[in-house]
């Protein structure tokens, strides 16, 4: 938890720039990727012929067909696009010969002017540093090929490894050719993944000694680095891979940090087997952003990451990014700028059901209501055909429903050339939870029946039972007779409450629990007081889940581009470290502050509210505060402190909530949002449908009317 204090104007954080409107007629127009001169070599490794059966992945293949179909949505020409991977047939393997050929080719066929997208997908690994000594930690960063092999210790290298030192070249060559590169790895480099209970996810790592270097290399290797440079780890895993290349541009995005492991997990709607298709959380939630947002800046794409992240409530990983400042600032893709609507085409499934050609990696979502226009230019009410209700998404593709809406009846024909907009988002407290597989007891039942009677119960909370190999958003844990309350990851920390003094006591990083009547046939008051903590744990953790996932499901816009937000640590020793927002979170201590200047560099007028998350859900009010006013017009600025103090321990987040400003309206003040943390003692919340501004109609200004940023941090004792 912090304390506040009041600087020149005010405070917080972020490494998400994240957009949300409740309504949206207009948006931005879609601008394609200048399709001439773009390029992308996209690897996916999946089965490793060298290796044990079980290091084989699933994800990689899913994951290049899956950013191919999303690249030539956006323009760039099939031609361009080469793709190695193990299901691409015998000559596409994803070896390392190939590998290198293609990042060859590239550097000798790509203009000035031209772009290139290089897409690694598959495990990482290091090995000892051998060559140049230029790691600060003594270790080489590896992507396996398929045909990857064991050490070598008279070479002193992996066989068949591509190692950091390979890429920088021709990475380059191909900058220095005058082209843009960006550089996508979704795979891990090292670390470990502690679990309360086993999760259906796999990890792009295979560790060092699993490739058969010797632990003893591994320790005089790092040994070495830290002797011979005196440093600590560099945070990005290919840190500097690109080096200074004398023209072109370059960003590269990592899917984790030196010190985590990325996962693949099961995403989307299941196939004809069944099963959900596998894909890396990295490559899956970069193809929705780009797919959603194409006017989005590389900056932009890496903090809406980091707020997907957040929405799912992961921990771990942080994804890193590279790149000088102007180049993070350019559009992805080398798309263009300018006004965008978020419309796509629709077509008649059969009467009654519409095919829209947008799914979740567009951010389409159950219940979402659309416009539906005779063609793509028409932005009028008066040649409005009728309007739809997202009855089911899969990953690119939608089924709407036709709908009786805004004094419109229900069109259930549409002509060829049709186009469905975006018009209202519902947003709903709904909350999906897994119960770990364990062996029967009186208090598992216990915890399992009255959970399904909340789930049938119609009463505000949506709550829905998802298999444990799943992606709830909260996992739930019986042990100790007690019911725990657990992040996607499965990360439990049963760490008892001590210290403290006369305010209360001081939570040692301790995972949110509640007592179980752990009898066969339980006391009905007993029950009674489970049941009611129950519920107000699980609609406190709905209600952040909801605010996370307002951000995720509606993706940046201009209003949140508008926002400048700076922030910076000032240690309890005095020294201050402003930070790059979108690299790893800051770990900060007792006594630290946190400053963050935000200011409106946009024309429109907003009502900003800032709301403190902490890592057990709870939501206290930050901004405004004392009756101060709200309002930021073109070029004012807040300026708010954050003392930390350890009352909770973990990881927290600041919610920052920009509205667009009504004309001769009062200010928009969302501070009624907060709850108090786990277990709820409190009474019931309104919802965010609740409390956020909506306005349907036909002409709208093309701008949004809300934008939500979500910034997080680790709390350390």
């Amino acid at each position: 938890m912090g304390t506040r204090s009041s600087s020149s104007a005010a405070r917080i954080l972020m490494a998400a720039l994240y957009g949300v409107s409740a309504v949206l007629i207009l948006t931005r127009l879609v601008h394609a990727t200048d399709t001439t001169n773009s390029y992308a070599l996209l690897v996916g490794a999946s089965r490793y012929e060298h290796l044990e059966e079980r290091w084989k992945l699933a994800g990689p293949a899913n994951d290049v067909i899956l950013m191919q179909t999303v690249l030539i949505d956006r323009g760039m020409p099939a031609a361009n696009i080469r793709v190695l991977s193990d299901s691409a047939g015998a000559d596409s393997r994803p070896t390392r010969a190939a590998i290198l050929e293609e990042l060859d080719r590239l550097g000798r066929t790509v203009k000035d002017g031209d772009f290139v997208m290089i897409h690694l997908a598959g495990h990482g690994s290091q090995q000892p540093d051998n060559q140049d000594d230029d790691e600060t930690d003594g270790l080489d960063e590896l992507f396996l090929p398929t045909d990857v092999e064991g050490w070598n210790g008279q070479r002193g290298g992996v066989e068949n490894a591509i190692v950091d030192d390979e890429l920088g070249p021709r990475l380059k060559s191909i900058q220095n050719r005058g082209a843009f590169v960006w550089f996508v790895a979704d795979s891990c480099f090292s670390g470990t993944m502690v679990r309360g209970a086993p999760v259906d996810e796999r990890e792009r790592l295979i560790t060092p000694e699993a490739l058969g270097i010797p632990h003893d290399v591994l320790m005089r290797a790092q040994a070495d680095g830290s002797a011979s440079r005196g440093a600590q780890a560099e945070a990005d895993p290919l840190a500097g891979v690109a080096g200074e290349a004398e023209r072109g541009g370059f960003v590269a995005f990592y899917a984790a940090q030196t010190t985590e492991t990325t996962p693949e997990m099961r995403f989307g709607a299941s196939g004809a087997d069944g099963e959900r298709p596998w894909y890396g959380l990295f490559s899956y939630n970069l193809a929705s952003i780009i797919a959603a947002h194409p006017n989005a800046t590389y900056r932009q794409v890496a903090q809406q990451i980091f707020s997907n992240y957040r929405a799912m409530n992961r921990h771990a990983p942080t994804p890193l990014l590279e790149g000088r400042p102007d180049d993070l600032d350019r559009v992805a893709l080398g798309g263009g700028g300018g006004e965008a609507v978020r419309q796509w085409p629709v077509e008649q499934e059969r009467p009654g059901r519409l095919r829209l050609s947008a799914g979740r990696l567009h951010q389409i979502f159950p219940g979402m209501i659309v416009a539906v226009l005779p063609v793509a230019a028409e932005t009028g009410r008066e040649t409005l055909l009728g309007y739809a209700r997202v009855a089911d998404a899969g990953p690119t593709r939608s089924t709407l429903v036709p709908i009786a809406y805004e004094g419109l009846e229900a069109v259930y024909e549409v002509p060829e050339q049709a186009q469905a907009r975006v018009v209202d988002v519902q947003v709903r407290n709904e909350l999906s939870y897994a119960l770990a597989p364990e062996e029967a007891t009186a208090a598992r039942e216990t915890a399992r029946q009255e959970l399904e009677r909340l789930e049938n119960e119609d009463d505000g909370l949506d709550l829905m039972q998802v298999d444990w190999q799943g992606s709830p958003n909260l996992r739930l844990l019986v042990a100790d007779g007690r019911l725990w309350f657990l992040p996607p990851s499965g990360a439990i920390d049963r760490t008892p409450t001590s210290g403290g003094d006369a305010t209360g006591p001081v939570v040692r990083g301790q995972t949110p629990s509640i007592a179980i009547p752990e009898a066969a046939q339980p006391d009905p008051e007993e029950i009674a007081v489970f049941r009611k903590e129950l519920r107000e744990s699980l609609e406190t953790v709905a209600r952040v889940t909801t605010l996370f996932n307002l951000a995720r499901a509606l993706g940046g816009n201009e209003l949140a581009g508008n926002l400048e937000i700076s922030p910076e640590v000032r240690r309890s020793d005095g020294s201050r470290e402003p930070f790059r927002l979108n690299h790893v979170p800051p770990r900060l201590n007792d006594g630290d502050v946190l400053v963050t200047r935000i200011a409106n560099k946009g024309q429109q007028v907003v009502d900003l509210t800032v709301l403190f998350v902490d890592s057990r859900y709870g939501i206290e009010p930050w901004f405004p505060f004392d009756g101060r006013s709200n309002r930021l017009r073109h070029g004012e600025h807040v300026e708010l402190e954050l003392g930390v103090t350890l009352s909770t321990i973990g990881l927290e987040h600041f919610v920052f909530i920009a509205v667009a400003a009504e004309p001769q309206a009062p200010p928009s003040d969302l501070t009624n949002l907060a709850q108090k943390q786990l277990p709820v003692r409190g009474q019931a919340i309104a919802t965010l449908q609740d409390m956020l501004p909506t306005t349907r109609g036909g002409n709208r200004p093309a701008i949004e009317t809300a934008a939500v940023t979500v910034f997080s941090w680790e709390v350390s004792p």
